[in-house]
């Protein structure tokens, strides 16, 4: 039977980077009436993301019901917590209970497509293709004779966002291509199939804010028609698959964490060399902490804004005591909430040290500080760079607030709406069972 006649219990739309003001303000102006539609008889509220604000942490905390410092995903660069070594997340690194394997565990059938981080794909009772940390679509799908249908749909994992360094113009098509492919294939799985949960992750507008959100704030550059374009195929799509669901009672729309302007790439790891902090053997590219000289550093950084002090007895080439690491740290703290960006603005909003760090507790994953930037200033590694502030391709950076979350009859919007309350709330609806030690909760019990 098709879901034309029993829709899925439930569907969950992510679309990445969505910022809660800015499909307001499209709404408004009538470029979405589809979305429009939808909020009638919904409820859309702000809510929050994570700490540090970085897809991979957020959307971990969505399956997971967690913060980064219980789940072990923090950035697109994780380490262990006893030596110098970075690797790229992906499933086998997450700790926690995941929503996909719950729900299939349960007896109920599951697609998942998209998600951040969800590569490689493991095995559940349904299909999941996984995200765009994928290294091809080949190795991103469960079960794998799903992969010719894949392909001949068109479907992308991701466009590469290289290319918007040099051809915007071109990567915009991409996009635009990108997006039709990817709700072809949401398509095509929701009329076909029969699904308790189905779950689908939209890239396409995380690539758009990050490389045109200047084109989106001014009428006059060359790409603000199609920033709203992108925007109206969007809304298009979510039309049908309304049309497909028959009403969208049993839909959730959501996004991961909202944007803003980029005026700064701040390089956090030069800013600690140029200061005396951080010692550094070469000065070329290469992978993260690779050319650190650790006899000469107390302090090193991995993004977005994650700090660490060198302490002698936990990493192998420490130098700092474990009694003057608290010294330390409250230093460090007192000299980066004075800094400055070149137009006098701070960099920072705060920082939150080991203990102030939301889910840190003793023996979790979390850094020995988390810096938290000002709007603007998106907080890079950069140890190489000549400069701590840039301007380069990228013009939009994620925002911690301004996430959006759109979901039946909310009566009582509680005061800490952030991501990690998804995971309860739909196994929830799906009436099965959550762990009992999460940091999100059912919001549903608002409702």
């Amino acid at each position: 039977m098709s879901l034309s006649q029993s829709p899925p219990r439930l569907t969950v739309i992510g679309i990445d980077g969505v910022p809660h003001s800015l499909l307001s303000k499209l709404i408004d102006s009538g470029v979405m009436p589809n979305f429009e539609a939808i909020i009638k008889h919904n409820t859309m509220v702000e809510q929050n993301s994570v700490l540090p604000t970085v897809s991979s942490a957020a959307w971990t905390s969505f399956m997971t019901g967690l913060h980064p410092a219980r789940h072990g995903i923090s950035g697109f660069i994780i380490k262990d917590s006893n030596s110098y070594d970075v690797r790229i997340p992906d499933t086998s690194s997450i700790h926690g209970t995941v929503l996909q394997r719950v729900v299939s565990e349960s007896g109920c059938s599951v697609f998942s497509m998209g998600v951040p981080v969800t590569s490689p794909p493991f095995s559940i009772n349904g299909v999941m293709i996984g995200c765009f940390l994928s290294p091809n679509l080949d190795h991103a799908v469960w079960p794998p004779d799903e992969i010719p249908k894949l392909k001949n749909m068109g479907y992308s994992i991701d466009p590469d966002p290289r290319i918007a360094h040099t051809n915007r113009s071109r990567f915009m098509t991409l996009l635009q291509e990108s997006l039709d492919a990817r709700f072809a294939t949401i398509q095509h799985y929701l009329q076909n199939n029969k699904w308790d949960l189905f779950l689908a992750h939209v890239m396409e507008t995380d690539r758009l804010h990050h490389f045109y959100w200047d084109d989106y704030m001014d009428d006059t550059l060359p790409f603000h028609d199609g920033f709203i374009d992108l925007y109206q195929r969007l809304d298009r799509h979510i039309g049908r698959l309304i049309d497909t669901l028959h009403g969208c009672d049993n839909l959730i729309i959501l996004s991961d964490h909202g944007f803003c302007r980029l005026n700064y790439e701040v390089n956090v790891a030069r800013w600690l060399v140029e200061n005396g902090l951080s010692s550094i053997k070469s000065e070329e590219p290469g992978l993260p902490l690779a050319h650190m000289d650790w006899s000469n550093t107390h302090v090193y950084s991995l993004i977005p804004g994650r700090l660490y002090i060198n302490v002698r007895g936990r990493d192998p080439g420490g130098i700092v005591d474990e009694a003057s690491k608290r010294a330390v740290l409250e230093d460090l703290k007192e000299k980066l909430l004075r800094w400055t960006a070149p137009d006098g603005e701070r960099v920072l909003e705060g920082i939150l040290l080991e203990e102030e760090i939301p889910g840190a507790s003793s023996g979790c994953r979390a850094p020995d500080a988390l810096m938290v930037p000002n709007n603007g200033m998106d907080l890079k590694d950069g140890i190489a760079r000549s400069s701590v502030f840039e301007r380069k391709s990228l013009t939009g950076m994620h925002t911690y607030n301004d996430a959006l979350l759109i979901y039946p009859n909310i009566r009582r919007i509680p005061e800490d709406m952030w991501i990690g309350n998804m995971m309860p709330t739909i196994l929830s609806h799906l009436g099965i069972p959550f762990p009992e030690d999460l940091d999100g909760y059912d919001i549903s019990r608002e409702i």
